[in-house]
């Protein structure tokens, strides 16, 4: 996505410094809602990596056991 480059607010008018302002005013709460989604996501993600940890670890010391269980042939 390409960036526009940012007006050089000093040459606007009053009224084109309103107008832009009208325009962006909006998605302040966008930027908002997106914020605290990353947020709840990054968490979800942590969860669950946590989880998947966990998992991994449980079944390395399951293969483990397994291991030890079994006879060695001669």
């Amino acid at each position: 996505m390409e960036e526009l480059p940012l007006p050089d607010l000093a040459l606007q008018s009053s009224v084109e410094k309103d107008a832009l302002i009208r325009e962006l005013w909006p998605l302040r709460s966008r930027v908002t809602s997106l914020q605290e989604e990353v947020a709840s996501l990054t968490i979800e993600v942590a969860k669950l990596k946590a989880r998947l940890a966990l998992k991994s670890h449980n079944s390395l010391r399951w293969r483990e056991k397994q291991r030890s269980k079994r006879i060695p042939m001669r």
